[in-house]
């Protein structure tokens, strides 16, 4: 039945393989027997991952119908193992527009929102992108590989009492949906003290409920119900088929990528390629993370965005090496606009200007780094931190000289999160959050661009504290407000 159904799909859909194969038809086609890096070249395996990738949003759509015909009022939500590391096609997962079916995206997952390594990790990631995308994303927040156990474990894979208020948090800053699904589940044996313990959810514990009460009470104080728009005008692409056909390669350097510009306090956005010719226009700069797949349509777009002024960074070697079905090209499609070929051994940064706009090209040297943590569905040897992630300090500085100016700079001692959102296309929101385990009070100076923010006064919303006005100083052309005693979250509050 699946062979036949696939051979009807090459009929409508792929009618070209005939001559590139020298086949008289697909009556006799066969389904490949297995899909892999090893055959992802393969024009029947590319087909045929199209074919399952297409047939599994439609029964998303056919469900997605049924369930609104019984329910009107309900949302349709799934949860496609986002950001675990395993090649998402394989799993018949079209990452955009997966997301594109759903009302709320659960992100199970272990991306729990703190720091490590020196970086901060956290579901960040889900959040940003399913918002670009115009769906928003739930936390799963298991912390453990053993996240789905609730039984004899040294420590519970949900939430501590004292960890919620980052877990409820997170998803308010960057435009994800603050939710609780891990606390429905029987309560861990370490927090049992008699059997008719076992039979209570986890959030009925005295210690759960009481923590998150008191952060949904703060987030409910919040002026940021309502839809939200990002601000940012660095948008880092999410490239459809680099994500199906060289998963490891791409997957990485997103991760990579995204993971710095929050350890910088650099807000973002996500640019979904299926999206690049109506949404570049939003953006100053483009990040291409090791985009080594681009049609012809994609690269002329990405020309057109630079020629009227805007900027890209292209990260990795070998960009538009190959083309949207992995098919080899003598160079780089766009050698002309970046003004590297694949052939030049660079080290450091390569900028070309190409009519009004401007490219920087970092390609990276010496080997990969290690492997990404929290990836846990991912396969040994893969979900490596790309070369060029060793030199932090020169992409963001290349970052800044793309850009000219930032829309916003974070002084402060610790590394903390930022957002910047448009609310209800009624207030600007400028979001702080810290992912530290245990933050200290800090003072913090937060300075914004005219561009984006002309105001010179905004309401300080943070936990335990009454709102209060905030003036700025203005220096150079920028605004600058300083916050005192910061720790978990702050929100600065602009009204249009």
């Amino acid at each position: 039945m699946c062979r036949t159904a696939f051979a009807e799909y090459l009929k409508i859909h792929r009618r070209d393989l005939l001559e590139k194969l020298y086949l008289q038809d697909f009556e006799h086609i066969e389904i490949p027997f297995e899909l892999n890096l090893g055959t992802m070249a393969d024009p029947i395996a590319q087909a045929f991952i199209e074919f399952n990738l297409k047939r599994n949003v439609e029964l998303h759509l056919e469900f997605k119908e049924y369930l609104e015909a019984l329910s009107p009022d309900g949302l349709f939500a799934s949860n496609p193992a986002l950001y675990r590391g395993r090649n998402y096609a394989l799993r018949g997962v079209d990452f955009y527009r997966i997301l594109a079916v759903n009302d709320l995206i659960y992100l199970e997952d272990k991306f729990f929102p703190e720091e490590k390594s020196g970086q901060i990790s956290g579901n960040f990631h889900g959040f940003i992108a399913g918002n670009a995308a115009g769906v928003p994303a739930i936390p799963g927040s298991w912390k453990h590989a053993e996240f789905d156990a609730t039984r004899i474990q040294p420590e519970p894979g949900m939430p501590l009492p004292q960890e919620i208020e980052r877990v409820l948090l997170e998803p308010v800053v960057f435009g994800g949906a603050t939710g609780a699904v891990w606390a429905v589940r029987n309560t861990p044996d370490r927090f049992c003290s008699v059997a008719e313990d076992k039979l209570k959810m986890y959030f009925e514990q005295p210690s759960v409920y009481s923590n998150m009460k008191k952060t949904l009470d703060y987030i409910r104080t919040l002026p940021l119900f309502g839809e939200y728009h990002n601000l940012a005008n660095i948008a880092v692409l999410y490239h459809r088929n680099s994500l199906i056909f060289d998963f490891a390669s791409h997957q990485s350097a997103l991760h990579g990528i995204e993971e710095l510009f929050m350890s910088s306090g650099i807000p973002y956005s996500c640019l979904f390629s299926e999206t690049l010719a109506s949404d570049s226009s939003k953006y100053r700069l483009i990040i291409l993370p090791e985009v080594r797949l681009l049609s012809d349509l994609e690269a002329d777009l990405l020309r057109k965005f630079v020629a009227g002024g805007g900027r890209i960074l292209i990260l990795g070697v070998n960009c538009g090496l190959f083309d949207e079905y992995r098919q080899a090209r003598l160079d780089s499609v766009l050698y002309n606009l970046s003004g590297v070929s694949c052939y030049d051994n660079i080290d450091g940064v390569v900028f070309n200007h190409y009519e009004k706009g401007q490219v920087g090209t970092i390609a990276g040297s010496g080997l990969p780094g290690a492997p990404f943590i929290n990836m846990m569905s991912a396969e040994p040897g893969t979900m490596i931190s790309p070369s060029w992630l060793s030199r932090p300090e020169m992409i963001i500085e290349t970052v800044d000289k793309l850009l000219g100016e930032r829309q916003l700079k974070v002084d402060c001692a610790n590394k903390i999160g930022v957002s910047i959102a448009k609310i209800e296309n009624k207030r600007i929101a400028v979001q702080l959050f810290s992912y530290a385990s245990n933050p200290e009070p800090q003072d913090v100076k937060v300075t914004l661009s005219t561009t984006v923010v002309s105001g010179k006064q905004c309401i300080v919303y943070m936990p335990d504290s009454k709102p209060y006005v905030l003036d700025c100083l203005t220096e150079s052309g920028v605004n600058i407000f300083k916050i005192n005693n910061f720790i978990r979250h702050a929100a600065l509050i602009f009204e249009e």
